[in-house]
């Protein structure tokens, strides 16, 4: 009986902690507790996931650095047309750019006023800068005078100096490679571009540079010459030049081989003259008043007259610009 009691008096204080609980502030408070508690873990797990998406994005931004920085560290042997500085920083980078076997052309996957014109752009902006365009050709390519890496290199000049660029303010240096064409004779790559910065020296000696002088080569025949795409191409640099110096004249030089005899050759020489004077005159529109023709014929050859490739050579048509 009275272990019957004692538990009655256990059960009479439970229920009366119970009816106490439900009825009071308390289960609210230990909610909030709880519902407390609950945020500030939901609010770490949500820190913690931003932190991470964070890390992802920024170690994803330094895989692009990193991609990049290799990159620019690479050896320049892809497809893309680079163009440096003169810490060899690379300042520009184009899309895909090819040469084809024999071909004096550059050819692009894109307009090439994509690639030109963004050139153009920087170059005239920039007054202080010059443009070196290397141009690869291979030995196991045709011979050609001048070789096709220096042809290649006239190519993209002149379509720089379609869009705007001071002709002084570009050259060209030709690089012989062992270039590996693929079953279509094409070979990705083979252009690149050195941007230089010129010092105060450098520009004043452009501006006081007096004599320019190109050589090339039309189609000769015994009795006359034809045009051809090389002098066609000279025309668009001829007229840049003569219009960045408005001062100078422009003397065209027939030389020939020595077949024949001294007399013949110097009438040759000057016939071959006269006829690109003419050509550039009545086609091209240039001063007639600034262009004279002239003849060395046989006297200044630059190659043996025992060959035929010797001879070739010899027959040529020198511009002097003065």
């Amino acid at each position: 009986m009275r272990h019957f009691f004692l538990a009655f008096i256990v059960f009479l204080a439970w229920s009366v902690f119970a009816i106490w609980y439900f009825t009071s502030d308390a289960t609210s408070a230990i909610a909030s507790f709880f519902k407390a508690e609950e945020k500030e873990i939901g609010m770490q797990i949500d820190s913690l996931a931003i932190k991470k998406r964070q890390d992802s994005i920024a170690d994803r931004k330094l895989a692009i650095f990193d991609s990049i920085s290799r990159e620019k560290n690479l050896e320049i042997n892809t497809a893309r047309l680079y163009a440096f500085n003169e810490k060899n920083e690379v300042l520009f980078i184009f899309d895909t750019i090819y040469l084809k076997k024999n071909k004096d052309s550059v050819f692009y996957k894109f307009l090439d006023k994509d690639y030109i014109q963004e050139i153009a752009k920087y170059l005239k902006t920039n007054k202080n800068k010059s443009l070196s365009i290397h141009s690869e050709y291979s030995a196991g390519e045709d011979f050609t005078t001048p070789n096709l890496g220096q042809k290649r290199g006239q190519f993209i000049q002149n379509k720089l100096l379609e869009a705007g660029v001071n002709r002084k303010f570009i050259s060209i240096k030709s690089v012989i490679k062992e270039l590996t064409f693929n079953e279509r004779n094409e070979y990705y790559g083979g252009i690149t571009f050195q941007i230089e910065t010129l010092s105060k020296e450098k520009l004043e000696a452009l501006e006081k540079s007096r004599t320019i002088s190109r050589t090339i080569y039309p189609i000769f025949t015994f009795s006359t010459i034809y045009t051809n795409k090389e002098l066609k191409d000279f025309a668009i640099e001829l007229r840049a030049i003569m219009e960045d110096y408005p001062e100078k004249k422009v003397q065209i030089i027939g030389h020939t081989d020595n077949i024949g005899s001294s007399i013949d050759n110097y009438e040759m020489g000057l016939k071959y003259a006269k006829q690109v004077r003419r050509y550039l005159i009545n086609t091209e529109k240039l001063d007639k008043d600034r262009l004279k023709a002239s003849s060395m014929g046989q006297e200044n050859p630059i190659d043996v007259n025992t060959t035929a490739e010797g001879r070739n050579k010899n027959r040529r048509i020198e511009f002097l610009i003065e």
